[in-house]
């Protein structure tokens, strides 16, 4: 019975090292394996970079610009368009009690033609519409059925398949849209829609720091402001009232620079007491934002011309040389 026993043992002691045998086929597949995870560890870790790149040359821009709100906008949608390889995008913001497209990429002039005086409204219908009327981000896999006339048009002119809409949020409250489009069905990631929305609060920091002073207020809300007493706006221009007690300024009117509807920039007066400017100084100060919007838009078509003539004559001198 006990070589019975032992001959037993012996044949289960033969099949565990057979099973022992039997790992080497799955230590080959756990390599490959480790393989590609260490390439997707590398590919996650080049995208961070660029992600943490990104987001670095954006707050440079904003700490070098805090009036050029623009330029800072412009910045945040290439970038989010870029790293999550979108072929459109767009900021789409408040101005006055309306909302209107803004900052662009990639779209045809066509169609930048086409939606640049139609607000869009916080409505169901769109993919911004919606964003902006509950405040929450919106991913749309494929657009295929629009759903009204407006964006069916310009669905057409923009060849749009699939959207991600994220809303700029001020305490809670829709400020704006960030909206990135691609021309054939590719959800976006989980990670670059993260992404958008880290953009998108960096918009709506921009945005807050223009409104610091009566200046950026001026073109973010595209109408006048006219603050009475700087030194008794401390809660709403902070940076204001810190420089009226800086440089003395009590009184301040800044009017935008309207091209198209579109501010570009604003002049600003100042009185060192307090003393509010009358409705027809508003309005003449007005006049004088009116004649240097007028007075940038003929430089810039005078460069234009020269820039023109200048390839014009080269091509002369290349074509009489030939």
């Amino acid at each position: 019975m006990q070589r019975r026993r032992e001959r037993g043992q012996a044949a289960k002691g033969q099949r565990t090292s057979k099973r022992k045998a039997r790992k080497a086929p799955d230590a080959r597949l756990s390599t490959a394996d480790l393989q590609n995870e260490i390439a997707n560890l590398t590919h996650e870790l080049t995208e961070a970079r660029e992600q943490q790149t990104a987001t670095s040359d954006v707050l440079k821009v904003i700490s070098q610009s805090p009036f050029d709100l623009k330029s800072v906008l412009q910045t945040l949608v290439e970038s989010a368009a870029r790293l999550c390889k979108a072929d459109k995008a767009r900021i789409t913001r408040q101005i006055g009690r309306e909302f209107f497209f803004t900052e662009t990429y990639g779209l045809s002039p066509e169609f930048s033609e086409h939606v640049k005086t139609v607000p869009v409204r916080p409505e169901r219908g769109t993919v911004m519409g919606v964003a902006l009327l509950e405040g929450r981000t919106v991913h749309v896999s494929d657009l295929r059925q629009p759903r009204d006339r407006i964006w069916a048009k310009a669905q057409r002119l923009g060849d749009f398949r699939t959207m991600l809409g994220v809303p700029l949020l001020r305490e809670g409250t829709p400020i704006g849209v960030m909206a990135l489009v691609r021309t054939e069905v590719q959800p976006f990631t989980d990670k670059q829609i993260e992404l958008v929305q880290n953009f998108a609060a960096q918009a709506v920091i921009a945005i807050e720091n223009a409104r610091l002073w009566t200046a950026g207020r001026a073109v973010i809300d595209a109408k006048p402001v006219h603050v009475q007493d700087l030194t008794a706006a401390a809660d709403e221009f902070p940076d204001g009232h810190a420089m009226a007690i800086r440089l003395g300024h009590r009184t301040i009117l800044s009017v935008p620079l309207l091209r198209e509807g579109e501010a570009i920039g604003s002049l600003t007066v100042r009185r060192a007491e307090v003393r509010p400017f009358t409705d027809k100084q508003i309005e003449l100060v007005e006049t004088f934002a009116d004649q240097a919007v007028i007075a940038i838009e003929n430089v810039r078509l005078f460069d234009e011309v020269q820039s023109r003539t200048r390839e014009l004559s080269d091509s002369l001198e290349r074509q009489t040389a030939t």
